[in-house]
């Protein structure tokens, strides 16, 4: 079994790759991060169109008698 190995022991090079690679790590981690807040924003958007949709649809169209009047006809 490999137990821990103290980060002196291992050359300068590799400490910096490692580091490096923590870097991006952390990165990658807050990039999607932000993917994922972001993702649900726009859930939040769809939604809010969707409701919006949903009530303009369930209102009736008020009558207006210009419609139906003979300037408004075509023919």
């Amino acid at each position: 079994m490999v137990g821990y190995v103290p980060a002196h022991s291992f050359p300068p090079q590799i400490i910096t790759i490692l580091r490096k690679c923590r870097e991006r790590y952390r990165d990658l981690l807050q990039a999607s991060t932000s993917i994922i807040s972001i993702h649900k924003s726009s859930e939040n958007v769809l939604n809010a169109v969707d409701e919006t949709k949903e009530i303009i649809a369930s209102q009736e169209i008020p009558y207006s008698p210009l419609q139906n009047s003979p300037v408004n006809k075509k023919g």
